[in-house]
């Protein structure tokens, strides 16, 4: 019995998936997004905005399959490294991109090389999750590279630069953690002195060594926190929650200038807007916007 059910969930699943690509080959300007998390929902919801593009999305995370289902997109539940999926995808060439957004950079280079390999002429992007791949990525003829740390880190950094030299403005970091500290050595080689607060000793200690005199060391346990009375705060911590908490505390105590948070939990933003947050870089939005952009650069350049 247990052999018959596995075989018929089998042929089940494939009757369903070849229904969903049936349906994809009478669509127009598809974008196979491979991979429901964070970014591709994000992805998915620009793509729907605008009209222009139709995307469908690969997944087999059956709750993810099921989200997908229920934001209204086809999806196909299966293996994105399938060659005879993405041979049949691209029988009918409407396939305008493919996006391979995985939080594993081996899925994502598999995918890619996968692609290439039964139609040379695909286009695909990536999301690349670690800088040291970036050969592999280029080995495998990728059109295309989005690092999400790096697109906020770039748009933060131009931000709070523009604001310093423009404004004269003092900026103080909470956290120098794997989202703010590159942007703070980034501010350090302009010249641009920054304050950074630290509940943790290693972080503390890192900020040090990276060069920054001004550092300072918070007793999280303590109730007193810094009297920042102008300027620009950004909360970079990598607990959401002392974001929203240094949020309030900063508007509870008087600070009426800029908050400014580096988010890559799209949960907790309305939250930060409700602490007081005044700007919120998110990861997942800034990533998602520029998937689209080159989306949009390739079929002008096609029209062209």
């Amino acid at each position: 019995t247990s052999v018959m059910v596995t075989a018929f969930s089998q042929r089940f699943v494939e009757l369903r998936n070849q229904d969903s690509i049936n349906n994809v080959n009478k669509m127009q300007n598809v974008v196979i997004i491979n991979g429901y998390g964070h970014l591709g929902i994000t992805i998915a919801k620009k793509l729907k905005i605008h009209k222009n593009y139709e995307p469908v999305i690969i997944e087999t995370d059956e709750k993810k399959d099921s989200v997908a289902k229920h934001d209204g997109y086809k999806v196909i539940h299966a293996d994105g490294s399938s060659a005879k999926l993405i041979k049949t995808l691209y029988e009918r060439g409407n396939i305008v991109a493919m996006l391979a957004l995985r939080s594993s950079d081996i899925d994502n280079i598999y995918f890619l090389l996968n692609a290439k390999s039964i139609y040379a002429e695909s286009v695909v992007y990536s999301r690349m999750n670690q800088e040291e791949l970036r050969p592999q990525y280029e080995a495998a003829k990728v059109d295309g590279l989005i690092e999400p740390y790096d697109v906020i880190d770039t748009r933060a950094f131009h931000y709070l630069k523009k604001h310093s030299e423009e404004e004269k403005k003092n900026i103080s970091f909470f956290g120098y953690t794997h989202k703010s500290s590159h942007i703070c050595r980034m501010l350090k080689e302009e010249g641009i002195e920054v304050t950074i607060y630290e509940i943790g000793n290693e972080s503390y200690e890192a900020a040090k060594d990276d060069g920054f005199t001004n550092v300072i060391l918070i007793d999280q346990k303590s109730s007193e926190t810094p009297d920042i009375k102008d300027g620009i705060a950004v909360c970079a911590m990598n607990d959401e929650a002392l974001n929203v908490y240094y949020s309030i505390t900063l508007r509870a105590n008087g600070f009426n200038d800029e908050i400014v948070a580096l988010s890559d939990t799209k949960e907790d933003n309305r939250k930060l807007l409700l602490a007081g947050v005044s700007k919120i870089f998110d990861m997942y939005d800034e990533s998602a916007s520029q998937f689209v952009e080159m989306i949009e650069n390739k079929v002008k350049r096609v029209e062209r």
